[in-house]
């Protein structure tokens, strides 16, 4: 800075107040026009940034290249693109996985996603649907929902119709109800779910809390609530049966199931008595109901003797089905009409 530019007017003189007037406004011009440079370049620099990410956009490269679905078994795929938001048309860069999956597992029959970016442009998107127990219908008929295995429910919208064909149509049943069956049917595997025509509420002598199972091929599987699951050994017994107008009832009291006369076809149900002739009562209070064992072919199992061999109860009149039955009956070890294992017999 010279000696001028450092003094004051007065120092200066008024012979050199111009020229002192003129270095500052060079100064300031000076600094003017740094800031500005700085601003020019700034903008210069997001301009360019702007320009080239609108050109990004307009090119075909930009875009989603491809969406890979997988998991969807009853909704349909264009519904669950359309629920995500993404197409072919989305901007890569600007679909965002964790925005995608919120939209998807906002539908109530979406138990999960998981959305990723793929390195080759792609999209790709996995699903888990919740399982779905049946559907039902309001006392009015109106409504429709599908009850799934959570104890929730979804309104049975047009979307969802395709999973009618897939799932039982449930009734007779109260909201109490519904929940323990969607508990109970939690075990029962999905190929066997979509087996089954119809589930409603059938009492039972010894159990007024039984449940009837119509299967699609005309049989049926009765059971007490905890022992829905026992119906994932359906087609073991039914393929075995010589006359397939039998019922297949579940028993909570073994992994089996056993077939006998449905309790509609007019027989009178044969109840366990004590050695004075007093009905037996089970755990709930019933009469105990006498079933028996069938052979491999759905006939009844017979001793050595000839007669039918009864399925035994515990000291609370509950059934203890032997779930080796067939293996155990095979061996002979039911000779007597009851089981006796070759070291029981020594």
């Amino acid at each position: 800075m010279s000696e001028l530019e450092e003094k004051s007017v007065e120092e200066a003189g008024y012979e050199n107040y111009i020229e002192l007037l003129e270095v500052q406004r060079r100064q300031k011009d000076d600094q003017y026009f740094e800031r500005e440079k700085r601003y020019i370049r700034r903008r210069a620099v997001f301009i360019a940034a702007v320009l080239l990410i609108v050109l990004y956009i307009v090119l075909p490269v930009s875009r989603v290249g491809y969406i890979q679905l997988k998991g969807e078994k009853h909704l349909d795929k264009d519904y669950i693109l359309n629920l995500s938001g993404v197409s072919t048309k989305s901007i890569y860069y600007l679909t965002f996985p964790s925005a995608v999956e919120k939209k998807i597992k906002a539908d109530p029959m979406i138990e999960d996603a998981s959305v990723k970016r793929t390195s080759a442009g792609g999209i790709s998107i996995s699903v888990t649907e919740k399982k779905a127990v049946g559907y039902i219908y309001d006392d009015d008929a109106s409504k429709g929902q599908v009850l799934f295995t959570d104890g929730t429910k979804a309104d049975l919208k047009s979307e969802y119709l395709n999973i009618i064909a897939e799932i039982p149509y449930i009734s007779g049943f109260d909201a109490d109800q519904l929940k323990q069956l969607a508990k109970a049917m939690k075990d029962v595997k999905e190929e066997v779910i979509s087996e089954i025509s119809e589930i409603d509420r059938y009492a039972m002598s010894y159990d007024a809390d039984s449940v009837r199972i119509h299967m699609r091929n005309g049989g049926y599987y009765i059971s007490s609530m905890d022992a829905v699951d026992k119906i994932n050994y359906y087609n073991e017994i039914y393929v075995r049966m010589n006359d397939q107008s039998y019922c297949i009832f579940g028993s909570s009291s073994a992994d089996a199931a056993y077939s006998s006369v449905c309790p509609w076809n007019g027989e009178a149900a044969e109840y366990w008595t004590d050695s004075n002739g007093n009905y037996i009562l089970n755990s709930s209070g019933e009469k105990a109901v006498k079933h028996y064992y069938t052979d491999e072919s759905g006939n009844p199992a017979v001793d050595a003797s000839g007669n039918k061999i009864p399925i035994p109860i515990n000291d609370s009149g509950d059934e203890v089905v032997d779930a080796d039955f067939l293996e155990h009956y095979a061996d002979g070890y039911y000779e007597t009409g009851t089981l006796v294992m070759p070291s029981d017999a020594q």
